[in-house]
């Protein structure tokens, strides 16, 4: 192949220019191309990036395509691993076609040894649907702890999610999964009983 585009640079007079996957590893791996890799290439970009806000336990995490806000109660220690086993639960559930869990925050409290996730249910059925009621977020939350409380999963951590339904316009031109906007009020923290 590469062979017959330079024939046709010689003979035509048509620039080429070959990428070859460390060309554009070394393109995606920067700041401006790692959104990109996120979107369109989760799984080969799968590994974390993290980047801290400025605060010691604050973070930003993009990984599989998510960007996720977390923190912990005290100091820096990232348990990522753990994080990709609840992110495989999370991918794992099955839901009504085209509706999506996107995880937003989660919060590491290392006195309690739990992780309190937040999650935004994306859906784009009426509000009154009852699939999407708060009683039926409650229930998704129930599920996915209960999924994940298995001794060969969860390590010695506790989980706990709060699951938001977003009602979201796919055909919108501004629709993006993780427009701005769903992260105006996301702060990692602990809540209570379905966080109320």
């Amino acid at each position: 192949m590469v062979t017959r585009l330079e024939a046709i640079e010689r003979n035509k007079g048509i620039p080429v220019h070959v990428w070859d996957s460390a060309d554009i590893e070394r393109a995606l791996d920067t700041e401006k191309g790692w959104p990109i890799a996120q979107r369109f290439l989760p799984k080969s970009a799968g590994a974390w990036r993290i980047i801290n806000t400025g605060e010691s336990n604050e973070f930003t995490g993009a990984t599989r395509g998510y960007y996720i806000k977390f923190a912990n109660r005290d100091g820096s220690r990232l348990h990522t691993s753990i994080m990709d086993d609840c992110l495989d639960l999370i991918e794992s559930v099955q839901l009504a076609e085209r509706d999506e869990l996107r995880p937003r925050a989660v919060y590491y409290d290392d006195r309690y040894t739990r992780l309190y996730w937040q999650l935004d249910y994306l859906h784009e059925r009426l509000a009154d649907d009852p699939a999407i009621s708060e009683t039926s977020m409650r229930r998704l939350a129930k599920h996915l702890v209960k999924v994940f409380d298995q001794p060969d999963t969860m390590r010695g951590v506790d989980i706990d999610f709060l699951i938001r339904a977003r009602s979201v316009s796919r055909h919108s031109d501004s629709y993006d999964p993780d427009h701005y906007t769903f992260y105006k009020k996301v702060r990692p923290e602990p809540f209570g009983p379905w966080g109320y």
